[in-house]
């Protein structure tokens, strides 16, 4: 009897079955849903002219990726958070914005804020260019000072 040869489809579908094989056991081995952005712990205290800024809402927003917030308490430190689960900043260059610099709570979602205040918001908002941060390491002690 005569042995048919393998052509075309037959001989590359084995192949294209293994390669696809792999692809799924190397996605499924490295985390499907991984972090694709390198994220640090970062804590510290923010301040203006040395003076620190307390019940501060922040954002950390870089380039590329998924922002960063924390809350700044009555002494301005604050702890970052990536995600529910994930403490911390993606590396790199970021921007810090302002969203809300301690107001007073006049209404639903309504503040009155004092000069000062206002002109931090109106700096570094999140309508503005914000201050620019740089994320290098794990950091525990990080000092924003806003001028």
């Amino acid at each position: 009897m005569k042995r048919l040869q393998k052509t075309g489809f037959y001989r590359t579908a084995p192949i294209c079955a293994l390669a696809l094989a792999a692809l799924v056991l190397t996605a499924c081995l490295t985390g499907c849903g991984s972090q694709p952005y390198k994220v640090v712990p970062v804590e510290g205290t923010l301040t203006s002219a040395g003076q620190p800024l307390a019940n501060c809402v922040i954002q950390f927003k870089p380039a590329e990726g998924r922002l960063s917030s924390a809350k700044t308490d009555e002494n301005g430190h604050f702890k970052a958070q990536y995600s529910s689960d994930t403490a911390g900043i993606q590396v790199g260059e970021c921007r810090l914005y302002l969203v809300n610099v301690g107001g007073t709570i006049t209404g639903p979602g309504k503040f009155t804020y004092t000069p000062e205040q206002q002109k931090l918001l109106e700096k570094y908002g999140t309508s503005t260019e914000g201050f620019p941060v740089t994320i290098t390491k794990k950091d525990k002690n990080m000092v924003i000072d806003l001028p």
